[in-house]
C-alpha cells in the first residue's frame, strides 16, 4: 500500500501524471507545491476548507505558480447550491480568476 508520501514522490519523479484522492488522504498536513489542477468534488461551505484545498495549489513552485481548480455547483438542491454560492464568494474575495462553464466538455487545460 502507497503512503501518500510515496504518490507524492512519484508524482514529483514524473513517474506518475495525477493523484486521484479524497480529502481524508490529502487533506490537512500536507504540503504539495507541484498540484496544478484540483478537482472539488465535495459540497460544504467552509471558507478555512476552501481555502486550504486551493491553498494545496498555491504554494511556491519552480515552475509558474498556477492552479487550476475545478468546483462544482449544484443547481438542483438548495442547501447546495446554497454551499456552491459560498465557495464563489470566498474564491471572488481571493481574486480568483473564475470561469464558469456548463459542461465538463467546456474545460480547457493547457498542454504542458
Amino acid at each position: 500500500k502507497l503512503e501518500r508520501r510515496d504518490m507524492l514522490h512519484l508524482l514529483e519523479a514524473g513517474k506518475i501524471p495525477y493523484i486521484i484522492a479524497s480529502t481524508g488522504v490529502f487533506g490537512e498536513g500536507i504540503d504539495a507545491p507541484l498540484i496544478r489542477g484540483l478537482i472539488r468534488a465535495e459540497g460544504g461551505a467552509s471558507s478555512i476548507r476552501t481555502l486550504q484545498a486551493a491553498g494545496r495549489g498555491m504554494r511556491r513552485k519552480p515552475h509558474p505558480n498556477v492552479l487550476y481548480l475545478v468546483d462544482f455547483w449544484d443547481k438542483k438542491n438548495k442547501v447546495l447550491e446554497l454551499e456552491s454560492r459560498k465557495r464563489i464568494q470566498i474564491y471572488e474575495e481571493e481574486q480568483y480568476d473564475i470561469v464558469e462553464v456548463e459542461g465538463a466538455h467546456e474545460i480547457l487545460f493547457p498542454k504542458k
